[in-house]
Order: C-alpha cells, then sequence, then structure tokens
C-alpha cells in the first residue's frame, strides 16, 4: 500500500501500529487513548494525511494480508479471516468482495 507523505508523527506510529498488530481490535478509540490524541481528531488527521479514512486503510490492509495467505498458505477462509482480524467470516467474505471483486474462495481458486 502506498503512503504518501506522512507529514505528522501521531499518523506515522498509527500506520506503524496498524502494519504491526492489524490482526489485533483496532479502533480510533483505543488508538486515540494509546497515543493521547482525542479519536474523532485523530480520524480526522489520519483521512486527511493518507488520504483513506481509518476503517477503509484498515479493511484494505488486511485483505491484502488475506490475499497473501490465500496464495502461500492452505488454511481455510475462516482461519485466514481470524488471522488478519476478522472475527466474523460473513463480514470477511463480504469485505473481501468489495475489495476484489471476487470472494476469497473464488480468489483461492485462481492462485
Amino acid at each position: 500500500l502506498l503512503i504518501r507523505d506522512v507529514k505528522s508523527p501521531v499518523v506515522q506510529q498509527v500506520l506503524n501500529f496498524i502494519h504491526e498488530s492489524y490482526a489485533d481490535e483496532l479502533s480510533l478509540k483505543t488508538l486515540g487513548a494509546q497515543f493521547n490524541i482525542h479519536p474523532v481528531y485523530l480520524g480526522q488527521l489520519f483521512s486527511k494525511e493518507v488520504g483513506d479514512t481509518f476503517t477503509e486503510y484498515i479493511n484494505r490492509y488486511r485483505i491484502e494480508k488475506a490475499k497473501e495467505l490465500l496464495r502461500t498458505t492452505p488454511y481455510k477462509v475462516h482461519e485466514i479471516a481470524r488471522n488478519v482480524g476478522y472475527w466474523e467470516t460473513g463480514y470477511f467474505y463480504k469485505q473481501f468482495k468489495k475489495y476484489m471483486g471476487i470472494s476469497p474462495t473464488e480468489y483461492k481458486g485462481l492462485v
């Protein structure tokens, strides 16, 4: 994922945190508390500097990681969903299809 020139250190810290902990429960609220910044302000700053909302960015990042696992591991779709931070397999399917245009199962069949 391309990251435009991010200016503020806090957004850089949040991005690093997402990249390391994408499988965990992540929210602006928890990250705001962690980095001592108001969640609403953090969300605005993030969108402005990254060009994507916090949620969109995390979903896209998780889907990228899922694609990697679908290509390189024998894991089942529900295991991959959990590995990249989706506890609901149905929600994972929906997100995957939204970004990729096909289901994770179809994707696995293509690679």
